[in-house]
């Protein structure tokens, strides 16, 4: 029966699946992210998943990406551009389409604030987010993002909500 469930799961994902071009593309590390979201959901994948028309991937292997993408500043940002469901200040969600995410201004730093950056995002990969420190790599990562966007005391308070 074992040999029956998988042939009826290869099945359902070649009859479900449409014809694309970038079918290898799922297979690789990516970097995936929802279509709706009430908060920074971007989130990287080794394990080849698919996914559906509710979200969307950027074929890459790049964590300082993952790390400024999940960054409040570029939550800040996308709130600012992003068409909205609700208030996104009250429980709102954002409408994360491609055409607006692909226009998100990507600073590249020198090395060793990429490396940094890089290294935070390692742990959350690594241990994950509901462990103590995880707070303290996010304030990290958000700290290192105000540098390299060379954010006034005042921008930083106004993209905290102070």
């Amino acid at each position: 029966s074992k040999g029956f469930v998988n042939f009826r799961l290869d099945l359902v994902f070649r009859i479900t699946l449409r014809a694309c071009a970038y079918y290898n593309e799922f297979e690789k590390p990516k970097i995936i992210y929802p279509k709706i979201a009430m908060t920074s959901r971007f989130f990287y994948d080794m394990s080849g998943a698919y996914i559906n028309d509710l979200a969307f991937m950027i074929p890459t292997t790049d964590l300082y990406l993952l790390g400024i993408l999940n960054s409040k500043l570029i939550w800040f940002y996308l709130k600012n551009v992003c068409s909205t469901l609700g208030n996104p200040e009250n429980r709102g969600r954002l409408m994360l389409y491609t055409s607006d995410v692909s226009k998100i201004p990507i600073v590249d730093p020198i090395s060793l604030k990429r490396i940094h950056v890089e290294k935070l995002v390692n742990n959350f990969l690594t241990y994950g987010s509901n462990i103590p420190e995880a707070a303290g790599w996010q304030q990290e990562i958000d700290r290192i993002v105000y540098e390299i966007y060379g954010l006034t005391d005042e921008e930083i308070a106004l993209v905290e909500g102070h």
